[in-house]
């Protein structure tokens, strides 16, 4: 600009609104980040809202300059150096009780304090009673929107189980997953395994089936399915080979296979009616592992996948006050049938196996649901992992199967 301008014409460069701007610079810079980072955690990042935010920015920028910045220049030396150690001591002070560096941790744990289960002993009968906090809560509308951005944002978190001994602890959440051993001698042994999924939901399993005599263990492989071999990840290469191993090591009575499908349901079906490569696969697997699993094999079903940005958009909604509905939030064209199918008759090959699906659970209405109805807290999150709420729900659902597991090596589907 200095050279476009020759020294006796620069009118813009002298222009007191540039110089002005300028003046507000450094304060500008201060503010317009805490600015951007409350907008975006509460979804305000369409263009409406980036422009009020660049406005907020502004207006805040010169009244820190005029009511602050501008006094602290006409101020003495002893006044200077009284407001610095002032700022200096709540530095010290915040940096000292490490709330700022705790926050999101906190967070978390407030989010887990919501759905902890508090279970008590019904006195006319010998079962348990459990119920979440959450469900007595009085949560404003942006505490729900900020949990269920919390449930995304701690994904990987919340994928770690508190009770669990990893046996590698640098690669939690995944690998070996150990509990601690009943008291007394163990007559049941349940292995949950699969990608993160078994991760994600096989805490409830070791919360509904664990006893005096049974013990529970978990195997996770990230991104892995157990069924099929997954072609995105390299180290899936050898996943059917690892699957089968741990299985072999720890001979489990009941063997749980929880996986988040994604070539099983996505690879192209076979130019041939009579024979698919894909179930073929499955079918094999299946026979592998039940060789080395006493009783039976629970294989979940394929789930209802939603669209990639669903939980984005839902929040976008919900801000307007608004709510999507969830067959809009559902991804239609991938092949849930398909992969349905597929598992179906891989099981089906497998005396000692059977389907369970979480679709009773979640679907109203004949569309499986993402979200809870009356808090508008969702059940899944934006990585399509169930989040606290969405496993609470879980909880009657595997407290049923595992009241009812028969283990004579006898059949059942649930």
């Amino acid at each position: 600009m200095i050279l476009y301008y020759p020294a006796n014409e620069s009118h813009f460069m002298s222009s007191k609104y540039l110089t002005y701007i300028g003046y507000i610079s450094y304060s500008l810079y201060l503010v317009h980040w805490p600015v951007y980072i409350y907008l975006k955690q509460n979804f305000i990042d369409d263009y409406t809202g980036l422009a009020c935010g660049i406005a907020l920015s502004v207006v805040i920028a010169v009244l820190f300059t005029e009511l602050f910045e501008k006094e602290c220049l006409k101020s003495g030396v002893k006044t200077i150096v009284l407001i610095s150690a002032c700022l200096y001591i709540a530095s010290l002070s915040l940096i000292g009780t490490r709330e700022g560096f705790n926050f999101f941790e906190q967070e978390v744990n407030w989010s887990k304090s919501l759905f902890t289960p508090h279970c008590w002993t019904n006195t006319s009968d010998t079962y348990e009673l459990c119920d979440i906090p959450f469900n007595k809560s009085k949560l404003t509308p942006g505490q729900r929107k900020r949990l269920n951005s919390l449930f995304t944002a701690a994904d990987v978190p919340l994928l770690s189980y508190e009770r669990c001994i990893y046996r590698n602890i640098r690669y939690k959440p995944w690998g070996w997953c150990n509990f601690p051993p009943p008291s007394n001698t163990v007559h049941r042994k349940i292995l949950v395994m699969g990608n993160s999924y078994a991760a994600n939901q096989g805490r409830i399993i070791y919360e509904m089936c664990n006893g005096p005599n049974t013990e529970v263990k978990i195997y996770s492989m990230g991104g892995c399915e157990v069924l099929v071999r997954t072609a995105e990840y390299n180290h899936c290469r050898k996943a059917r080979g690892k699957f089968a191993e741990v299985v072999n090591e720890y001979k489990p009575d009941v063997l749980f296979i929880l996986a988040r499908y994604i070539d099983i349901m996505d690879a192209p079906e076979s130019k041939h009616p009579d024979f698919d490569d894909t179930v073929q696969e499955a079918s094999e697997v299946l026979q592998e592992l039940s060789q080395f699993t006493t009783s039976h094999i629970f294989v979940l079903n394929a789930l209802p996948r939603p669209n990639l940005y669903f939980a984005k958009d839902y929040a976008k909604e919900f801000s307007k006050g608004k709510f999507l509905a969830s067959e809009e939030m559902l991804n239609a064209t991938v092949g849930l049938s398909v992969g349905q199918r597929r598992i179906s008759q891989a099981v089906s090959t497998c005396s000692k196996c059977s389907i369970i699906d979480y679709d009773p659970v979640f679907r109203v209405n004949g569309t499986f649901q993402l979200y809870d109805a009356d808090s508008n807290v969702a059940f899944i999150n934006a990585l399509f992992h169930f989040t606290p709420l969405g496993l609470h729900k879980l909880r009657p659902f595997f407290k049923n199967i595992c009241d009812h597991i028969n283990y004579s090596n006898s059949s059942q589907i649930l």
